[in-house]
């Protein structure tokens, strides 16, 4: 994830599938992310209490705390 912040060129992510947790976290840290229509994001464990907080870090910072709270 350091190096993607550390990277001199744009960063896009191309999501297709699934992408939870880390997942979300890589796409959160790219400059760009492109997403088809079968694209689709999570952050299990949120509602369970067994969430590592490091995947919100960038999806907030990305996104704001608000919209991560309705996840």
């Amino acid at each position: 994830m350091m190096t993607l912040t550390r990277t001199p060129q744009p960063v896009i992510a191309r999501v297709h599938g699934i992408a939870t947790a880390a997942g979300c976290q890589l796409v959160a840290m790219c400059d760009l992310a492109v997403a088809s229509e079968a694209a689709s994001f999570a952050l299990p464990g949120i509602n369970v209490g067994l969430f590592c907080s490091t995947p919100a870090v960038a999806v907030a910072r990305n996104i704001g705390w608000g919209s991560v709270a309705n996840l």
